[in-house]
């Protein structure tokens, strides 16, 4: 699937953020598993991530095309 965005986290960490939902950590970024149900929506080409952004809490929020937000504590 496709990067959707770069999130930056901490001094030297980043998230990468897949269309599929995927969430890829590097640098000092903490790892974090993503949503199975919407990977699996988006092999079946029912829905996608369309954007992603740090939350509140230091964690990550992304946006599916439906509308819906799905959130990533740390």
């Amino acid at each position: 699937a496709p990067v959707i965005a770069v999130i930056p986290h901490g001094r030297g960490g980043y998230w990468l953020v897949g269309a599929d939902g995927g969430i890829f950590a590097f640098g000092d970024a903490p790892p974090m598993t993503p949503y199975m149900p919407m990977v699996n929506e988006y092999a079946q080409g029912d829905r996608a991530i369309l954007a992603a952004e740090t939350n509140d809490r230091g964690g990550l929020d992304q946006i599916a095309d439906d509308g819906a937000t799905y959130s990533f504590p740390i």
